[in-house]
Order: C-alpha cells, then structure tokens, then sequence
C-alpha cells in the first residue's frame, strides 16, 4: 500500500495512534525532524545499539538538558516509575557492566550560572556545584602535563581507614603520619621568602588574577615534640633551641665526625599536649567537609542503591494514564489469518527494572503476561459466524 500525496500529510487521531511494525520502520526526512511531548514523556529503546549524531561542514551541537526543578531521589516511588509517572531531576548516566567514556578536546564541568549573561566567564563563587568521584574499591587515576588543585578554605590528602596524609586549613598546613614521612631529596630547605603570589578566579567579567597573596616572610621556626636522630651532621645557621637537654655520647666534637655509621641523637622530651588537637582539627574541619558532602549525596539520594536502581529505565504498567490499555484488545487482521501455523510470531523482549521486575512496551506487562488481548473472529463476507477467539500477545504473526 502506498500513500502519497504532492503536498502534505496529516494524521489526526482524536485520542492515540498506535503502531506495530514487526520490521523496519525507517523516516528518510530531507530538513527537520521534531519529536515533541507537550505534557507526558518521551521513552526509546533499543535492544542493541543506539546511537546519537550530531554536527555536519555547517556545524551543529549534542545537547542534553534538563530543566526539572531541584528534586530528591530519596522522594521517588515505585508507583511513580510503574506509572510513568515525573520522578526526580538532572541527567543520569549510566552502564552496569561497561564503562563510560568521554571523550573531546577538553572537558568543563561546573554550576549553571543562571543570573548572568556574561561572555567573558562565571560566578564560581556564587553557585554551589557540589562534586563527588567514588572509585568504590577501583582505582581512581588523574594523568596530565600540569595539575593545579586549588581549594578556598580547606583540602586534605589522606586514606579513609586512618589518618595518615596531609591536611589544609586555611593557612596551616599539617602532616600526620602513624609510622614516619619519608623525603627523599638532595636538599631539604626551610626558609622564608619575600613577594606575592596570585591565584586566578573565574569571574563573570574575566579571569581575575588580581588577588594577590602574601609569601611567608618571616623566619622560620623548626619546632620538634619527639626526637631528632641524624647519621650524619646537623648543620643550620641559626640556632638550634631545646627545652630538655642535648645527649652526645662523645661530647661537643669540633671536628667532623668520619664514621659513615656514627649516628647523632637529639632527643627532645616534651608534653604529650597537643597530639589530641591535631586529631581533632583532623576531625572538625577537613573531615567534617567529606562528611557533609557524602551526607548530602546520600540525603539527595543519587549516592544510594535504592537511588540507582530506582531510576533505571521502565515501561509504564497496562493501567496507566501512559497506556490507558488495561482493556487492550486488538482485531488480527485478515493478512495474519492467512499465514500458516509456521509463520514466526512477534516476542517482545521484556525490560528488567531492579526494582519492579519485568516491564514492557505498550500495552504493558500486565497485557503481555496475564492477558489475551488478540481476537481472531471469523467471518463470512459481512456475518461473523462463531465465537471469536482469543490468544496472548506472543501469538501476534508477522509476515517475515
């Protein structure tokens, strides 16, 4: 059959329009093609690949957008997925047993700066985008020619089972260690330092590198709470200040001492005051940033397994405002009966939900699993002589 036609075409069903096509269907459109819902969803889904192109000699972008206000995940139902219903906001990716790659020329992730038009750059400093990398219990790897990571009030390296690493906060710096910190370098300096150093911000108006930071300029002060164990000399140009003593096996030796094995040890005794305030700035500051973020992930629901299954793709159920197909029935048409016994029916692979089962395609899983919606009526010209007959939706014939 084929419908043509010089001008246009119009198809005006007054409620839906239902097709099934055990084949192809293939659209060949020469301008535009607009796939629009005024109100409902847009669901497609594909068995095997599914593939997204865009951008031609004349240009063209790939846009994914949401526009769904702020929204937990915590707050979705499973009647909200069953019946097709609006659930959450943002854009989830995902792959269960692959990965997924990015790929580009390069790769820019921040908060949408929805006050400003500006062309020279965003208010970072305005809008929160709060971002969370877990690994789990892979491997998480940062490879590049220059690495720059820049924090406004604290940072903290360290591992999750003790708190061994190093820690920022604010102007202070702290290392601690459950064993000992090992340098291994030519020359270890200390030293003061004179000038300003600047730290470029994005801004709204341009790249602002007009914040500039003093340089530590006064003199350092080594400051040891434990022992001081050299194999060698211990040299400096200031002095060296203690408030127990200083223990020498061989006394205060003017001249170099030669025996490559001949060890020094300066042992400084002091109050065992203050190894509980470093535990507990570790605790309330640097910690406590970790705490929230992982808090407010698990609060929003997204860094939950309930959060990551509940989201996963569904088909609506029969009885849905979706589907509206709790009383599905379709006529076989007169071409199906004429096909032999053998001929290969239509299965509809289901689409497992990690929460609700099985799902299907429209008309629904109650359709497909407990229902006889195909009719297969006999007739003679005009008069229907018997009783119709009624099969599952697996019975649908196709014509391949």
């Amino acid at each position: 059959m084929t419908l043509a036609a010089a001008g246009d075409i119009q198809i005006l069903p007054g409620r839906d329009l239902v097709e099934q096509v055990p084949g192809n269907r293939i659209s060949r459109v020469g301008k535009r093609v607009e796939l629009a819902s005024s109100e409902g969803a847009v669901a497609i889904k594909a068995h095997t690949n599914m593939q997204l192109s865009s951008g031609g000699a004349e240009g063209g972008v790939l846009t994914l957008e949401n526009r769904s206000p702020q929204a937990s995940l915590a707050d979705i139902q499973d009647d909200h997925v069953r019946m097709g219903l609006p659930f959450g906001a943002g854009i989830i990716l995902k792959a269960f047993h692959s990965g997924t790659g990015i790929l580009g020329s390069y790769l820019y992730g921040g908060a949408y700066a929805d006050g400003t038009t500006s062309e020279s750059g965003v208010e970072a400093r305005n809008k929160p985008c709060d971002i969370l990398l877990d690994a789990g219990s892979g491997t998480f790897q940062a490879n590049g020619a220059n690495g720059v990571l820049a924090f406004r009030n604290s940072a903290s390296l360290t591992m999750m089972e003790q708190a061994t690493g190093m820690y920022l906060v604010g102007s202070r710096m702290m290392m601690l260690a459950r064993e000992e910190v090992s340098a291994v370098t030519s020359a270890l300096v200390v030293d003061k330092s004179a000038g300003q150093v600047f730290r470029p911000l994005l801004t709204a108006s341009r790249v602002d590198v007009s914040r500039r930071d003093q340089m530590p300029g006064a003199d350092p002060v080594l400051e040891v709470n434990g022992a001081i164990q050299s194999k060698m000399g211990i040299a400096t140009k200031g002095q060296i200040l203690s408030e127990s003593s200083i223990v020498s096996n061989q006394g205060a030796n003017k001249d170099p001492i030669t025996d490559p094995n001949a060890r020094v040890n300066v042992r400084l005794v002091t109050e065992d005051r203050t190894r509980s305030a470093y535990y507990q700035q570790v605790a309330s500051s640097v910690a406590s940033v970790s705490q929230t973020l992982l808090n407010q992930m698990v609060a929003g629901g997204i860094a939950t397994e309930r959060g990551q299954k509940i989201t996963e793709f569904a088909f609506p159920a029969s009885d849905s405002e979706a589907y509206r197909a709790r009383d599905y029935s379709l006529v076989v048409p007169k071409w199906q009966e004429m096909l032999s016994d053998e001929a290969t029916p239509w299965i509809e692979r289901e689409m497992l939900h990690a929460i609700l089962g099985h799902t299907y395609p429209y008309p629904g899983r109650e359709v497909f699993e407990n229902g006889t919606p195909l009719i297969t009526t006999h007739k003679f010209g005009f008069t229907i002589i018997g009783s119709a007959d009624k099969q599952p939706m697996n019975a649908y014939k196709t014509n391949i």
